[in-house]
């Protein structure tokens, strides 16, 4: 059965939300990472690349207008920064 190039790349996506989903398991269980801040760290970076991966492809934004698309683009750069400021910034 051939596959078109949408069903391809929806298939790349997905195995590759797969492999960070366990990227960021692996380095937060069991202490395999150099510590909890850099562990936490990564998590939160690996879920806003997966957030970006669910809007561009599994949304159907990537085809969206610019105008549409730039917030969308944006947002998950933006709550990844935020949300790794809040998490070195406060003390644990």
């Amino acid at each position: 059965m051939t596959r078109s190039p949408t069903e391809r790349r929806l298939i790349r996506q997905w195995s590759l939300l797969v492999v960070l989903t366990l990227v960021s398991w692996v380095s937060c269980d069991g202490g395999r990472w150099p510590g909890p801040a850099a562990a936490g760290t990564l998590a939160l970076a690996l879920a806003c690349a997966k957030i970006r991966i669910v809007i561009l492809d599994f949304m159907a934004i990537r085809d969206a207008p610019l105008a549409l698309r730039i917030p969308f683009e944006i947002w998950p750069v933006l709550l990844g920064g935020i949300l790794i400021a809040l998490y070195l910034g406060v003390p644990g």
